[in-house]
């Protein structure tokens, strides 16, 4: 296993990152030797109300997971998103925040495209108080079978008193579940 990453720095609030690892192994009975690669390019512009990145990752199907780095091989994928802030004359809304980010991957085992979308909002209000709510939208490949999934949460942060604080969450829908037998 080897690999090179990098960053580079365009402005002061624009920067580029990049690793690439190269992975070789041999197959159990010996013989055969199999190589894999696997690339990610994160272009990041950050400012006090914004926030976008665009990202795109390559891995091949030869990757070996035994090395530990990765957890999926066999894809390809390209993810953006932005957040913009906005911060309100008001005396209980101190911050308002919205981001949505979109993903696109190609499962090169089967030859299906997964989607995702997250939609973002937040508010930071006094006494340290917060909410957040998401939504997720995705489409997942596993073992050749594509699954829909939706969510929305939502969290809440307070600390009305220094002494106190108070945490909720709450959640529905959620992730797929991979059973052999979808109908149990």
């Amino acid at each position: 296993l080897g690999g090179i990453d990098g960053r580079y720095r365009f402005t002061g609030n624009t920067s580029m990152q990049f690793n690439t690892l190269y992975e070789g192994h041999r197959a159990a009975d010996g013989d055969k030797v199999s190589k894999g690669r696997s690339t990610d390019i994160v272009l990041r512009r950050a400012s006090e109300k914004y926030y976008a990145d665009m990202s795109f990752n390559d891995t091949d199907k030869d990757f070996d997971l035994a090395t530990g780095f990765l957890r999926r091989n066999g894809y390809r994928s390209f993810m953006a998103g932005a957040e913009r802030k906005w911060y309100p004359n008001s005396n209980f809304i101190k911050l308002f925040r919205t981001a949505y980010w979109g993903r696109t991957a190609r499962d090169m085992y089967h030859h299906m495209n997964e989607y995702g979308n997250l939609l973002y909002v937040g508010l930071d209000m006094p006494r340290a108080s917060r909410l957040n709510i998401e939504y997720h939208k995705d489409t997942e490949i596993f073992d050749g079978a594509e699954f829909d999934t939706e969510r929305i949460s939502a969290f809440f942060e307070s600390s009305p008193v220094k002494i106190l604080s108070l945490f909720l969450y709450g959640e529905r829908g959620g992730l797929p579940r991979y059973v052999d037998e979808p109908y149990q």
